[in-house]
């Protein structure tokens, strides 16, 4: 069995961090918002990755090393891509509860406001 090489073991937290974002992620949403050229070809790059990694080490020095840094490159613009969604998710969500606090501040002023007025209108200020 082959033992992942101290370089390599560093690689895999980043690359499965991405893959853990793609798990909370629908499929749709990811084809939605990124090509399902960008999915296939990152999902096939890590694959490759992971292929490589989990050859021998004289058969995988036999291997052309551009494209062990063709399969990194496209493996971290997935990661990339995927970073890229769960910020825009979290950008979004901010911005939501934004909006909802908002409301309640406008809705909490408006109550407010309208217990202060005096109901019979001798005081009101526009009379």
């Amino acid at each position: 069995m082959h033992r992942l090489d101290v370089r390599e073991s560093e690689e895999l937290p980043r690359f499965s961090r991405g893959a853990s974002y793609s798990t909370s992620l629908s499929s749709r949403e990811l084809s939605d918002r990124y090509g399902v050229e960008v999915i296939a070809a990152g999902c096939a790059a890590v694959h490759g990755l992971v292929a490589l990694w989990a050859e021998p080490e004289h058969v995988r020095s036999k291997r052309d090393p551009r494209k062990m840094r063709e399969y990194r490159l496209v493996a971290r613009y997935f990661r990339n891509t995927l970073d890229n969604i769960i910020i825009d998710q979290e950008l979004e969500e901010r911005a939501r509860r934004s909006r909802t606090a908002d409301v309640i501040n406008f809705s909490d002023f408006a109550l407010r406001t309208a217990r202060t007025q005096p109901e019979d209108g001798g005081d009101d200020i526009f009379a």
